[in-house]
């Protein structure tokens, strides 16, 4: 079996690869639902001090905010993005209702307590999670020939590089993305690369190939321990 143009191993890569990888674009993902983490401005009283937590159930919502603090609610049936809902906290419970755009990047409305007109109304942005790649990471390229080795990630807001024997990895991963597509590179050759990491960081797997053909292996990364 032939060796591959793309190879982790030092031995099979005698000069440095080079793999730049980079969003396809600068916009930020298009979402589907609720679920995420929400910053919350007010007019009038807040109903909670700090970021509010959502997840998608069926139609409906549930989350969390400050100390013990929970939401609830569901689809209002007469439109698609107003959520009707109910709170509880150490102050009592009450109501509030949600209104997101069409994206789900953003939502306003108003609460109260139980059967009492509005304390206060409010305007929300979604919260993007940054992923940070720093840190040592096990990596396994199959396809053409299996290969392994360890490689370390070292960012610096949204950009990264990465390290081993047989060369580096470099490219951007900006806040609200775990999608990164771009090209790979050796003396052998080159061709695409594409990678999607976990939300929590933690792993990654993709897929690599020439240009024009089809996907010629696989690539998985986990965080080694530290």
């Amino acid at each position: 079996m032939s060796k591959s143009a793309f190879s982790f191993g030092a031995a099979l890569v005698p000069l440095a690869m080079v793999v730049t990888i980079g969003l396809a674009s600068a916009a930020k993902p298009v979402e589907t639902s609720a679920a995420g983490t929400w910053s919350v401005t007010y007019s009038g009283s807040p109903l909670t001090p700090g970021p509010l937590v959502l997840k998608q159930v069926g139609s409906g919502i549930v989350g969390s905010y400050g100390t013990n603090g929970s939401l609830s609610g569901n689809t209002h049936a007469g439109n698609p993005l107003q959520v009707d809902a109910s709170w509880k906290d150490s102050r009592g419970v009450g109501w509030a209702t949600l209104i997101f755009n069409a994206s789900y990047t953003a939502f306003h409305g108003s609460w109260g307590f139980g059967g009492r007109p509005a304390n206060g109304t409010f305007v929300a942005e979604r919260v993007y999670n940054q992923i940070n790649t720093t840190g040592t990471w096990n990596v396994l390229m199959t396809g053409e020939m299996a290969h392994s080795t360890q490689l370390v990630f070292k960012q610096t807001g949204p950009s990264f590089i990465g390290t081993w024997a047989g060369g580096h990895i470099q490219g951007t991963l900006s806040k609200g993305s775990e999608d990164v597509q771009g090209q790979w590179q050796t003396p052998k050759g080159y061709g695409p690369i594409n990678l999607k990491f976990s939300a929590d960081g933690n792993s990654f797997h993709g897929t690599w190939g020439y240009p024009g053909k089809p996907s010629s292996g696989v690539v998985n990364g986990t965080r080694a321990p530290q």
